[in-house]
Formats: structure tokens, C-alpha cells, sequence
């Protein structure tokens, strides 16, 4: 018996592979959305169900799941969501060299569409730097 073992289609199968996970993976990289927050003095993480989250970039845009929307459409999609829970938290990750105005104005759609639990989130603070004179503990 013998037997011929063809390379060629083996090639084909493992350039599809390459190129679906070269895609995907693109894919999931450009749906992130950057905001640099703001750092505050003190604060804990959030505890409890998973917040919604509306995003403000630096452009002033409102993103909700990675797609941008308009004041209407935030509005009707808060309701349908706290139709169903109506103390979920919603945060607002806005960029910190962004409008104070246009901040305040995402939050009044946010209160008019009947969010009770508004959270403005934030970095977390940078840790302090030992002082010269003291000892500094080993880990």
C-alpha cells in the first residue's frame, strides 16, 4: 500500500485559519473605546450587578456598546433597560479634557430617561510615593 500525503491542501486549510483569526482579532481591538478619566483623591470599585455603561469620548460623542448614539436614541434604550431594573447603575466614563457642559448635559438625558443610580467613573488614584526618611517595607 502506498500512501501519497498532499502538503498543498494542508497549506490552503492553515491560510483560511490564518486569515479568520487575523480578522476576529482585529475585530476586537478596534470595538475598544479610550477615555482617559480623571483620577480621583478616594474612592472604592463598584460591588453588585454590572453597570450600564455610556461612554463620552473626547470628541463629545456618546457611545453605548461601542456605537455611537444620539440623545433620543440614549434615552429609549435607558428606558428599555430600567424598565427591567430600575436601581441599575449607570456610569458615565467621560475623557477628562472633555466639556464639563457636555458631561452635565449626558447626565440630564440619563435622569430624564429615569436613571436613579448615576456614577461618574474615575482612575484610580495614583499610589504615593514613599517619603526619603522612612523605611520602605520588602515584599
Amino acid at each position: 500500500m502506498n500512501i501519497e500525503f498532499n502538503i498543498i491542501n494542508l497549506i490552503d486549510i492553515l491560510v483560511v485559519i490564518i486569515v479568520f483569526l487575523m480578522l476576529t482579532t482585529y475585530g476586537t481591538m478596534v470595538g475598544t473605546l479610550r477615555a482617559r478619566l480623571p483620577a480621583a483623591a478616594s474612592g472604592e470599585a463598584m460591588r453588585g450587578p454590572a453597570p450600564w455603561v455610556i461612554t463620552v469620548g473626547q470628541d463629545g460623542r456618546v457611545y453605548v456598546r461601542h456605537r455611537v448614539v444620539g440623545d433620543e436614541e440614549l434615552t429609549e434604550e435607558l428606558r428599555q433597560v430600567l424598565a427591567h431594573d430600575r436601581e441599575l447603575p449607570v456610569v458615565i466614563q467621560a475623557d477628562q479634557d472633555l466639556r464639563y457642559a457636555t458631561v452635565i448635559h449626558v447626565m440630564g438625558v440619563a435622569k430624564a430617561a429615569g436613571a436613579q443610580r448615576l456614577v461618574l467613573a474615575t482612575a484610580a488614584p495614583a499610589p504615593e510615593e514613599p517619603s526619603s526618611g522612612g523605611t520602605v517595607p520588602l515584599k
